[in-house]
């Protein structure tokens, strides 16, 4: 059975005093895309006051917005997985300060812990030049058992 995977990540990699305290990556692991993609149709369409948003976002949208994914989420079977860095030890890690990097190198991590044991279709909400692209790519599905997987 195909699998479908989608990843996306809240806070950023910054170490400014603005910055977020946590990195966290996030995957989603579902057999049927189209059940998420019918709760985020149905959403827009019974939250009208969200229908200007690109995406729904957990820091920026109406609380009942929110509580209404997360209800009707309950009744998708679906598996999760999440890497969370706390900023506060992010010297501890060999990045020499380049953030792409350091995001390849936690995807790994996150690759590492997704059981992939059949075709799996990966969707990953990033901004990467096609170099970047590249990189993660490699570093991402070199941590997998399953080398069908498309990206």
């Amino acid at each position: 059975m195909m699998k479908y995977v989608y990843i996306d990540e809240s806070g950023d990699l910054g170490i400014k005093p603005r910055s977020s305290k946590y990195f966290i990556l996030a995957g989603v692991m579902i057999g049927n895309p189209k059940k998420i993609d019918n709760l985020i149709k149905n959403t827009y369409r019974k939250f009208k006051k969200i229908s200007k948003m690109n995406e729904i976002k957990g820091t920026t949208a109406p609380e009942d917005v929110i509580k209404h994914v997360l209800k009707k989420l309950n009744n998708i079977d679906y598996q999760s997985f999440i890497i969370v860095l706390d900023k506060k030890n992010i010297n501890k890690i060999d990045y020499n300060n380049d953030v792409n990097f350091l995001y390849d190198l936690l995807s790994s991590q996150l690759s590492n812990i997704i059981p992939v044991d059949s075709k799996t279709v990966i969707f990953i909400d990033k901004t990467k030049n096609k170099k970047q692209i590249m990189n993660f790519n490699k570093s991402f599905s070199s941590n997998f058992n399953n080398l069908s997987i498309e990206i």
